[in-house]
């Protein structure tokens, strides 16, 4: 998912929440001691004419406490919330993340914005 600050005025993207889980929260990894860790982002600012993209091993969303499993093939919303109170609404749509090294089934999230505009 990409955010981009078209207007004149910095946005503070502060919580994000679904239907599907009982919480989302904003993260991003960082590296501790040689470690890459996750870690809460309470205020992520998108300044004005810039974008901030949200991909793996940098920001994410994420989600804790779902109420029904992830399913490839299946959309659900998501609002994305500002400091001013403005908001967003996205779609998510899980699709099944390519066969990889590891033995773990594991899914990934794409993002499409809806047609609500954050002003």
């Amino acid at each position: 998912m990409v955010i981009e600050n078209r207007g004149n005025n910095q946005e503070i993207l502060v919580d994000a929440h679904s239907p599907i889980a009982e919480k989302v929260e904003v993260h991003e990894h960082v590296h501790v001691d040689g470690l890459m860790k996750m870690q809460r982002v309470d205020q992520l600012a998108i300044p004005p004419g810039a974008e901030v993209v949200f991909k793996p091993g940098g920001y994410h969303l994420m989600m804790f406490g779902l109420k029904q499993p992830l399913e490839a093939g299946e959309r659900f919303p998501m609002t994305l919330v500002f400091t001013d109170g403005g908001s967003i609404e996205v779609q998510v749509m899980i699709e099944e993340k390519p066969p990889s090294t590891t033995a773990h089934d594991t899914h990934s999230a794409d993002i499409e914005r809806s047609e609500h505009q954050h002003h």
